[in-house]
């Protein structure tokens, strides 16, 4: 039986909305996706660096624009694409400790790479910081009155607005702001923000950050950090959204942060291990179970001595162990706090 068309179809193009068919589909030639860093931010993306506070976020951000800025080959394993014009908006730190930051980063450049630095550009505070005001209009001038950009770094969302950015309400006008600062110039933009408070032992997802399914639902690419629970001052670095092709979605890979604020990649980790709630071992366990919540170095030994047969240099190590495992941490020299209730 064959079925006729009544009607023929009316064709829609009204602001960008238009209809295609299958056929039609198949005939366009698509030019090769133009990425600006491998396969974590192409050109008039949108994407979202979330983490806890005193993760490394911002340095996170901060080494990766001038590594795009002065074009150099990779950055966290994923390869740049030569030398491009980089904004850093900061809404948190004052001008001595930015530039401060700033030039150690700079410091850990080649020489050679310096003649394209003119491609950064950061903003510093004239005077009082205004934090948690909407500095979105004044963002927005910025960029309009500037040559174009290729990537705008925030830093971050929740010190440049002064909106609740978990009611969607609010949230929704912030992201259409977002979009359009974007659309400027065809940036891409990088928009730095915070977990939300969650469990000590957890996975990163998407869940976690601030603004819901609403941010996540509006943005490209979602990298998250964590610092683990295993290894104090390991980090982890996962993209856990990707719209585009991606290889590397829901992996973990580790992170070493130098004193001189340079993150290194180490390779690909076990999440679940670095994100499980250290345990202590049974003895460990008894001694830790009879002490306060805060105690010395002395306390512990103590107990060591009168609930097990371990000598003292022993309960030294033990006490080492906890604190690098993160069952106990410390507190100031010779005193240390439980992370979490033991036994």
């Amino acid at each position: 039986m064959k079925f006729k068309r009544k009607h023929a179809i009316k064709v829609v193009n009204t602001n960008g909305f238009k209809l295609l068919s299958g056929i039609e589909s198949m005939g366009i030639k698509l030019p090769k996706k133009e990425m600006i860093v491998g396969e974590i931010i192409g050109k008039h993306k949108i994407i979202a660096l979330s983490a806890d506070t005193n993760v490394g976020k911002s340095i996170w951000a901060h080494q990766l624009g001038l590594a795009v800025a002065v074009g150099m080959p990779e950055i966290f394993g994923y390869p740049i694409s030569g030398a491009k014009r980089v904004l850093f908006l900061n809404f948190e730190m004052d001008e001595y400790e930015l530039l401060e930051r700033q030039q150690l980063l700079i410091s850990r450049i080649p020489q050679s790479y310096h003649k394209y630095l003119d491609n950064f550009q950061i903003n510093t505070f004239d005077g009082k910081r205004t934090l948690f005001q909407d500095n979105w209009d004044a963002i927005e001038q910025t960029i309009c009155d500037n040559d174009a950009f290729d990537l705008i770094i925030i830093d971050n969302m929740y010190a440049c607005t002064g909106i609740d950015d978990e009611k969607n309400a609010d949230l929704k006008p912030m992201l259409a702001k977002i979009i359009n600062i974007s659309d400027i110039h065809d940036s891409s933009l990088l928009i730095v923000t915070h977990h939300k408070k969650h469990d000590a032992a957890y996975i990163l997802s998407t869940d976690l950050i601030r603004g819901g399914s609403t941010f996540a639902n509006a943005v490209d690419v979602i990298i998250q950090l964590a610092e683990s629970l295993r290894e104090p001052g390991l980090r982890l670095m996962k993209i856990t959204k990707n719209r585009g092709k991606s290889l590397n979605k829901g992996k973990s890979f580790g992170m070493t942060l130098s004193d001189d604020l340079w993150f290194e990649m180490i390779g690909e980790v076990n999440e679940s291990y670095h994100f499980s709630a250290p345990t202590a071992t049974s003895e460990e366990e008894k001694v830790l179970g009879a002490l306060e919540d805060e105690f010395g170095t002395r306390d512990f030994l103590g107990k060591t001595a009168e609930l097990t047969t371990a000598t003292e240099r022993t309960g030294h190590n033990r006490l080492k162990k906890l604190a690098k495992d993160g069952v106990i941490e410390k507190v100031t020299h010779g005193r240390f706090k439980k992370v979490e209730p033991v036994g």
